[in-house]
């Protein structure tokens, strides 16, 4: 969390400079890579690297990145967007916690954190790199505000629901991760956590 913290205003001037799509579109790779590392992880060092890299995604690829990104691109109108967006991924841990529970009985944590990362890679990246470019450059979100979108309903809506299902993912598949770090622990020599 420490490492998010400190790269948020960075992810956010990225964001500013290049768009959303390049910046989300990096965070499933770094959260897919985080995840594999978490899955292969032996010993005691490896899984604090692994959660550091994850912090990194965690800093540039949640909330704050899909809510500067649409108001880079759509200004005031962006408010609605983003309600939904909060409303949609809020559910991520209600679908989240139970495939993850069920991906771990039947799979093993290893194999779950091996599962997320597919995720990230054959669905959320795919997802991320059909949202729409950054704002014409010098286009600053001030200046956005001050005008009228022209951004048909239609076209906002389905940026939306891709936004939405974009940032379901990492967050479902990082809200369960501490149980399953906790086998991680077990690998460095703790004893089994569930009996």
């Amino acid at each position: 969390m420490l490492i998010s913290a400190l790269l948020g205003p960075s992810a956010g001037r990225a964001i500013d400079r290049l768009g959303g799509r390049p910046v989300l579109i990096a965070t499933n790779v770094l959260f897919a890579l985080g995840l594999i590392w978490l899955g292969c992880v032996h010993g005691v060092v490896g899984p604090f690297a692994a959660w550091a890299l994850l912090g990194v995604g965690l800093g540039s690829g949640l909330y704050e990145a899909a809510f500067a990104a649409l108001v880079a691109r759509y200004g005031r109108d962006s408010r609605s967007a983003i309600s939904g967006i909060t409303l949609i991924a809020g559910f991520a841990s209600t679908a989240g916690w139970p495939l993850s529970s069920y991906l771990e009985l039947h799979i093993g944590w290893r194999g779950t954190y091996f599962a997320w990362a597919g995720l990230h890679l054959l669905l959320a990246l795919p997802l991320n790199s059909l949202l729409p470019s950054a704002a014409p450059s010098g286009f600053r979100p001030a200046q956005q505000q001050e005008t009228q979108s022209a951004t048909p309903p239609h076209e906002a809506l389905c940026n939306t629901i891709l936004l939405a299902i974009v940032f379901a993912i990492p967050h479902a598949s990082l809200r369960r991760r501490l149980r399953g770090y906790s086998g991680c622990v077990w690998t460095a020599g703790s004893p089994e956590p569930y009996g």
